[in-house]
């Protein structure tokens, strides 16, 4: 179990209003709604809908960075409502379109989508500490990999995939954007894995 970070460091390492004191959850509560979203990950990921590595919602999350910083907020709305019904839980579209509603004068729903991301965040931030095979983070997508980095204020120096006693897992040389220091984090990506490997199961089935 990993101790949850300060709620200031996680907005604020991703961009986001932290809340008021009047609305932040007690530690009970946040253990409570980790496991609730956590079950929701992992609900969505056992569906036909599930697919980890979408190039389309790669594609508007681009978009939604790129008009961001043109300051066109409708658009990095639309752009990440198309995205969500692809990926309802991708945490890169929600901080996103969080953002833009704020930054569009509709803090009520802006609070609305931060709430969801802070609950799928806490989830994965939960799941494990990072520092070893055993205590890695779980993960449903490569994109809730590089969310878990930035909200432990890690930048990426090096990935490699390694497969531990019949898991596979990501292991991501990090440096500290504040002190410099270099340590590894671990992530458990069986899922997106095992989805990868079936479809390519089922690509040469067909082509037989």
């Amino acid at each position: 179990m990993n101790p949850r970070l300060p709620l200031i460091v996680l907005f604020l390492s991703l961009g986001l209003a932290p809340l008021s004191g009047a609305d932040l959850p007690t530690p009970a509560e946040r253990a409570a709604k980790a496991k609730e979203y956590a079950a929701l990950r992992l609900n969505y990921a056992a569906t036909a809908a599930y697919h980890p590595y979408d190039d389309v919602v790669s594609d508007l999350r681009v978009q939604c960075a790129e008009q961001m910083l043109a300051k066109d907020y409708a658009k990095v709305i639309e752009l990440a409502d198309r995205g969500l019904l692809r990926d309802p839980y991708n945490v890169f579209l929600l901080k996103m379109k969080s953002n833009a509603c704020r930054a569009a004068g509709d803090p009520a729903k802006a609070d609305e989508v931060r709430a969801l991301w802070y609950g799928l965040m806490d989830s994965i931030i939960d799941s494990g500490d990072g520092l070893s095979y055993s205590t890695a983070f779980h993960v449903i997508t490569i994109d809730e990999e590089d969310a878990t980095l930035q909200a432990l204020q890690l930048t990426s120096e090096e990935r490699r995939s390694v497969v531990h006693r019949g898991t596979e897992f990501d292991v991501h040389t990090a440096r500290n954007i504040k002190t410099g220091d270099v340590r590894e984090v671990y992530f458990n990506i069986d899922l997106p894995k095992k989805w990868q490997d079936r479809q390519i199961a089922k690509r040469a089935a067909a082509a037989r």
